[in-house]
């Protein structure tokens, strides 16, 4: 059984991508989180959509990775999460309100416990990769 608590979203997205400790709320960290190694400054879709998809595995009933759960092509899950996101972006303003939700509570949160500073950051990897997709949907639209 899966650890309630620990499916809240931010939490998902903290232990994914920050730290396992800081999502079970401990200060101590045994090495750099991946948005951290990755230069993660924000919260983009892809990765709201990633975490959707890893709390679903998370709350099955799955035994080992498998593309379909109970007839729900995962990847096609993903696929058409990101799309509809990417789609509504500047123009519903539910998903602008959720994505500053979720850089408020997992990155900004998350530094801000941790007392670190994002001020004068490049662009992150998944920034770069999220533009590069949202180049590659309007050329073909």
């Amino acid at each position: 059984m899966y650890d309630e608590d620990m499916m809240e979203p931010r939490k998902v997205y903290m232990y994914i991508f920050i730290s396992k400790h800081m999502a079970r709320g401990e200060k101590k960290t045994a090495r750099k989180g991946i948005a951290e190694i990755n230069q993660m400054g924000n919260v983009e879709l892809a990765t709201i959509c990633y975490v959707v998809l890893q709390t679903w595995v998370g709350i099955s009933d799955m035994n080992e990775w498998s593309k379909t759960d109970h007839g729900v092509d995962l990847s096609m899950l993903y696929t058409a999460l990101r799309h509809l996101l990417d789609f509504e972006r500047g123009k519903d303003p539910w998903v602008d309100k959720t994505l500053n939700w979720w850089n408020s509570q997992a990155i900004r949160g998350a530094t801000a416990e941790a007392g670190a500073s994002r001020d004068n950051e490049v662009p992150s990897t998944l920034e770069i990769l999220d533009i590069k997709w949202r180049q590659r949907m309007a050329a073909t639209s």
